[in-house]
């Protein structure tokens, strides 16, 4: 970081922040970043993925540190593509594609989790893409959601979803509990971590061994 604060300094740059996530790890980094050198993160947060993005959004609501969410679709679970019928038998994305390394009991359990939140996206009148923005965008603290777009009518559709009805208090007072039973598909999946001998933690905080994703595994 004391490269970042010398371009700050010889005013190259104005600002800079970290990007942590869920599978991707960095929890440790991040929340270090947050609450000691009071940096902005930008954090993996949805409706199907919200911790540990959760406690850092926590923290910087504490430290009056903003944050930025990001894949708020869910790696393609929450753009309407999917729905609580979909059956997978294989991996959806290319192995050129970097969703590719989203493992395929995790792609499966998403879509038992569509089940589960079918009273927050069908019969609205938004899209599930656009309520899985409003959701990203809860948190006050969180200044703004970046989504991943590859077609000018998803630009036009996510950038509707400022006109559209905030998702009501019930309905995020349904989804706390699920969210907290892991939709009733089993543990959370383990976690990277910077402090655990192995690399990864289990959802009860435990060191954990675990083998390097393949693609379509």
């Amino acid at each position: 970081m004391g490269a970042l604060e010398e371009l700050k300094a010889e005013g190259k740059i104005r600002h800079y922040a970290v990007a942590v996530g869920s599978d991707i790890g960095w929890f440790e980094e991040g929340l270090y970043t947050l609450t000691e050198r009071k940096i902005s993160a930008e954090v993996i947060y949805s409706i199907l993925e919200q911790n540990p993005a959760d406690v850092m959004i926590e923290a910087a609501e504490k430290g009056g540190v903003g944050v930025y969410s990001r894949v708020p679709h869910a790696s393609g679970m929450l753009d309407g593509k999917y729905t609580k019928d979909t059956v997978l038998d294989e991996s959806p994305f290319d192995p050129s594609d970097h969703r590719a390394y989203r493992r395929m009991h995790w792609l499966k359990n998403s879509i038992q989790k569509l089940k589960q939140i079918d009273f927050m996206i069908s019969g609205k009148p938004a899209t599930v893409g656009q309520i899985a923005i409003k959701f990203a965008l809860v948190p006050p603290i969180v200044a703004s959601c970046l989504t991943t777009m590859t077609f000018v009518e998803e630009i036009d559709e996510y950038a509707a979803t400022c006109v559209i009805d905030d998702i009501p208090q019930d309905e995020l007072d349904l989804l706390a509990p699920l969210y907290a039973d892991n939709f009733g598909v089993g543990n959370p999946d383990p976690q990277k971590s910077s402090t655990s001998g192995p690399g990864w933690i289990a959802h009860n905080g435990n060191p954990i061994d675990r083998e390097l994703m393949v693609p379509g595994k």
